[in-house]
């Protein structure tokens, strides 16, 4: 990496502690016949392709500990958020309260909602203990380290997967060369950013937070996606083992499809493409790294008092007409799927929204949103569940640092976040569904408590 660019602005506070950082890693792949999640039907572990692994990087300044504790996992549910916020202040009284916990959102690791069997709870069991584990040994291997930046407008590998049809109608993920759409809805976040901590000159972690989807294989194997690819490729360059925390933007609405090619892209090698490619893009823009002016080590928290929506008459009737008229399935179902119409992912969604009814509709959820500060002009801000990358674009734009890393998937899943006028479109991600369904209002309301908990560590 070159010889960092110094800032001018801000200056940094008189007296700073040294900072500190602490790493770990630890397998966490489930035994083969453990369902995997992200997809519409059922799907049992055959394999595995490469293993997944939660990752521990705490920083320390003095009395201060904070950090980030990743997993390769689909979402972060909020049983499983709980569990670890408990374990990690037994470890240390306080500790949970300032370690943000995020997934990579890979749709080729278990299923985390709830056991299916004793099998099942056992793998999820193990990935709270492995969780721990991280921690207590990241907490043991703290070393001095001075952080770089390095941001860019480049992200040529994402889409914005809802379209303008020729009908007027917007659909999610409407098929490649298809002749109705018209174009995408909306932007891409192409922004990349990196926080690289440096040891003794040598790259010790790298954290970057990049706007796509993940979810480039299917299939039954165990992988963690491109954001393995990202973290090996990496490694090869550096030399080492260093670790790379990738951090998922808002990218509810964005994936890796490209619609005006027939090229296929859901395959093992398209996460190695996509994975090779974003390493070699901050891999060149290390080369221009700037210093990251100290600051006192914090973190801030908020509260998302998310509420559920309600579920008309009508369109509770429609759903349990649906699941009257159209027999259950297991055949392998996708958001493409339900563009076409297909009776299967109809009737899945008919499901959920039935489960939801009875369930979760008019309810309030508090959601943890919590915010890092890591230097100066530089923090990170985590927001639960999948918010569209149009909510990511606006905190970072309105965030009192410069340097904003802001991170989806955290601290409790809450499905998709969509802004108003965008969900007023249709699309399938506004749909009631078990741990979604965020009711008007919701997207306005994280900005404002994810800018609340920025501004705080700002003053």
């Amino acid at each position: 990496m070159a010889t960092p660019r110094k800032r001018s602005k801000p200056a940094a506070p008189a007296a700073v502690e040294p900072l500190q950082l602490g790493l770990a890693r630890q397998v966490i792949s489930p035994p083969p016949g453990v369902p995997l999640a992200g997809y519409f039907n059922p799907r049992w572990n055959r394999g595995i392709n490469d293993d997944l692994f939660v990752r521990a990087c705490l920083f320390q300044q003095g009395q201060v500990t904070a950090g980030i504790v990743q997993f390769d996992l689909l979402e972060i549910p909020r049983w499983l958020y709980g569990k670890l916020r408990q374990r990690f202040n037994e470890v240390r009284p306080g500790l949970g309260d300032t370690l943000a916990i995020t997934a990579t959102h890979t749709h080729t690791g278990p299923e985390m909602r709830a056991a299916r069997d004793a099998r099942h709870q056992a793998a999820l069991d193990r990935i709270v203990d492995q969780a721990e584990a991280a921690v207590r040994a990241a907490l043991w291997g703290f070393v001095p380290v001075e952080l770089h930046a390095v941001s860019v407008v480049n992200n040529p590998l994402a889409y914005n997967r809802r379209y303008w049809m020729k009908d007027g109608s917007v659909i999610t993920n409407p098929g490649k060369l298809n002749p109705d759409i018209v174009r995408p809805e909306g932007p891409v976040d192409r922004h990349i950013q990196a926080v690289v901590a440096l040891h003794d000159a040598r790259v010790a972690a790298v954290l970057t937070a990049i706007t796509n989807h993940t979810d480039t294989i299917g299939d039954d194997l165990v992988s963690a996606d491109w954001p393995g690819f990202l973290e090996r490729a990496l490694q090869q360059a550096l030399g080492t083992q260093v670790p790379v925390l990738t951090l998922i933007a808002p990218s509810g609405n964005i994936n890796h499809f490209d619609v005006t090619s027939d090229q296929g892209q859901t395959c093992y090698a398209e996460a190695r493409r996509i994975g090779e490619a974003y390493a070699e893009i901050i891999l060149r823009a290390m080369e221009n790294a700037e210093a990251v002016p100290p600051a006192a080590l914090a973190a801030s928290h908020t509260t998302l008092k998310l509420r559920k929506r309600a579920i008309p008459a009508e369109a509770l009737r429609r759903a349990e007409a649906i699941l009257a008229e159209t027999p259950a399935d297991d055949t392998v179902g996708t958001s493409e799927d339900l563009a076409r119409g297909a009776p299967t992912v109809l009737r899945w969604f008919a499901q959920e929204a039935v489960t939801f009814a009875r369930n979760e509709a008019g309810t309030v959820v508090d959601f943890p949103v919590m915010a890092l500060r890591l230097g100066a002009d530089t923090a990170l801000v985590t927001l639960p569940g999948e918010p569209f990358t149009e909510i990511g674009m606006a905190i970072r734009k309105a965030s009192p640092f410069p340097r904003t890393l802001v991170v989806s998937n955290a601290n409790g899943y809450a499905g998709y976040i969509v802004p108003d006028d965008l969900a007023a479109h249709g699309g399938y991600e506004p749909l009631p569904v078990a741990e979604g369904g965020a009711d008007a209002g919701s997207a306005k309301d994280l900005e404002t408590a994810a800018l609340k908990a920025l501004r705080d560590l700002a003053r």
